[in-house]
């Protein structure tokens, strides 16, 4: 049985009738972990600045300075004299600047 406040599994259906916890305290705890669960989702798909580097050849949304979108892969290519040789590919042409980016996050049913 479900709680009709929190949607948390009632321990016993004794009290069918109310088909709430005992302790409202259940609930807030309950609520409280959802609640701290969602915004760590949230965070997760937060926009980061492009001097924020995204993981080496991962894809990810970019946002580009003209107001696109693409799908793109942040490549570190090597290095000359310990400085970093980098390009964004996918974004559509050397032209296209990426301004932010956020983490593509695939959902699984059930999870």
């Amino acid at each position: 049985m479900t709680c009709k406040i929190c949607g948390g599994e009632l321990a016993s259906s004794r009290h069918s009738t109310r088909d709430i916890h005992q302790s409202l305290g259940t609930c807030i705890k309950s609520l409280q972990a959802r609640a701290t669960a969602a915004e760590a989702e949230l965070e997760q798909l937060a926009w980061r600045p492009v001097s924020e580097r995204p993981p080496n050849d991962a894809p990810v949304l970019a946002l580009l300075e003209s107001g696109e979108y693409k799908v793109a892969r942040y490549v570190v290519i090597g290095d000359i004299n310990g400085v970093p040789l980098h390009h964004w590919r996918g974004t559509g042409g050397t032209s296209k600047h990426v301004a932010y980016w956020r983490p593509i996050i695939h959902h699984i049913k059930g999870e």
